[in-house]
């Protein structure tokens, strides 16, 4: 779930290069036209990052359609996240992409048509969410697998326990809970200082919600805009978490936390709150919690709610059986079938969620707004500035000199433009 700003070697970066450059070499193949009598038959293979359900609730699908569909066979290829980069990127060099395939990020928007189907006929803008992140010269080319919901996630018994009848709506709110919290014994707020990676997305995900544009980010790519600025959503981030430890609201020793330790802390309701999206409560309900436990509101200081993607899939222009691939795609969104077999949210409008976090959260009166892909500026920026997010906020956290921190990451952004 960790997917954002992705840094890979030089070496993928070359193999990437050249899938692409053969892939548009090449005279483009295959055909988004069907005829009306072509069968839904023939083998293809379906590419998943989730090895922990490929061969079970994943399975379960594929052998439904395949009992639906006789004469097809979908064969289910994964590697974990960590992989897909390389794996894919190999196989694109190689021409062999899988029929159903995952899209890498680092892949240029302009080239999708050399790698890609044309999804115009399976899917449409009124019922999936990210769709004109798929679209290049007005086709759909790519969708999400699933819809994110950013947030703070909470245990309802240790606001019982505290006291706590309500959610907070702003800071200030925010610091009379987290008070309560510490009074009663409770740690407020799980930073997982140590593991570091979770920080991350207050440095992405809170600069967008805290300024109500998800093009805050990019904002940042543009000429002469420093990373970190008073008044603007990522030192807002930054300050947030620096005030919860300096505070004593965080972990009672930063350099001893554990995200494995910390989920069944969570789940047991001795850390009360922590900032991330709804891919992470069902993590904590297999901890031990019961589901009706578990709330969710927007993190203080939220102008909107983000909405944002995950991993992305397409349909191979290589593939034997465009419809076969077309119909099994499909198929995996309707009713949210895979979402649902790999425990996230479907990416679909007018799904009726039954997860009382999710209404809570959707209930709490902000707009939604969905994510916006990284403009090349921004990820050139990024790069090129060598900003760790996570261990920058992580040094930003504990220095006694926070203007000397903030000096330094704006020379080397700023430098990097």
């Amino acid at each position: 779930m960790k997917k954002h700003a992705l840094k890979i070697s030089a070496i993928l970066l070359i193999v990437v290069s050249l899938a692409t450059a053969l892939l548009i070499s090449r005279k483009q193949s295959g055909s988004n036209e069907l005829s009306a009598d072509d069968k839904i038959a023939g083998k293809i293979v379906f590419f998943t990052n989730r090895t922990d359900k490929a061969q079970t609730t994943i399975k379960a699908i594929a052998d439904e359609f395949m009992q639906i569909h006789p004469g097809s066979e979908i064969e289910i290829e994964s590697v974990e996240s960590s992989q897909i980069a390389t794996v894919i990127g190999t196989r694109a060099a190689a021409d062999e992409l899988p029929d159903i395939t995952i899209v890498l990020n680092e892949w240029s928007k302009k080239d999708w048509p050399a790698y890609f189907l044309e999804l115009d006929n399976v899917f449409n803008k009124d019922e999936i969410y990210f769709y004109n992140d798929g679209i290049v010269n007005g086709h759909l080319y790519r969708v999400s697998t699933a819809l994110n919901i950013g947030g703070i996630i909470y245990n309802k018994k240790a606001f019982s326990k505290a006291g706590i009848t309500e959610t907070p709506k702003n800071m200030e709110e925010f610091w009379q809970v987290c008070e309560k919290l510490k009074a009663a014994g409770i740690v407020p707020y799980g930073t997982n200082y140590k593991d570091k990676w979770p920080l991350e997305k207050i440095a992405l995900d809170y600069t967008r919600i805290h300024e109500g544009d998800p093009n805050a980010l990019n904002n940042l790519g543009e000429p002469g805009v420093p990373l970190l600025e008073e008044g603007k959503g990522m030192l807002a981030g930054w300050n947030w978490m620096r005030k919860i430890v300096k505070n004593g609201y965080a972990e009672p020793d930063l350099m001893s936390t554990n995200w494995d330790k910390f989920k069944m802390q969570h789940a047991r309701g001795e850390i009360a709150m922590t900032f991330l999206a709804t891919w992470y409560p069902p993590q904590v309900i297999e901890n031990g919690i019961a589901p009706e436990d578990i709330g969710m509101f927007p993190a203080p200081g939220s102008k909107k709610i983000l909405l944002f993607a995950d991993w992305r899939l397409a349909i191979s222009r290589k593939t034997k059986y465009p419809k076969t691939a077309k119909a099994f795609l499909k198929f995996l969104y309707e009713d949210g079938r895979y979402a649902k077999a790999i425990n996230i949210i479907p990416p679909i409008k007018g799904i009726i969620y039954k997860d009382s976090y999710i209404k809570e959260i959707l209930g709490s009166g902000l707009d939604t707004m969905e994510e916006i892909p990284d403009t090349i500026a921004y990820k050139e920026a990024y790069s090129k500035a060598q900003v760790d997010y996570s261990s920058a906020i992580q040094e930003y956290i504990v220095a006694k000199d926070t203007q000397a921190v903030i000096r330094k990451n704006n020379e080397k952004w700023l430098k990097a433009k």
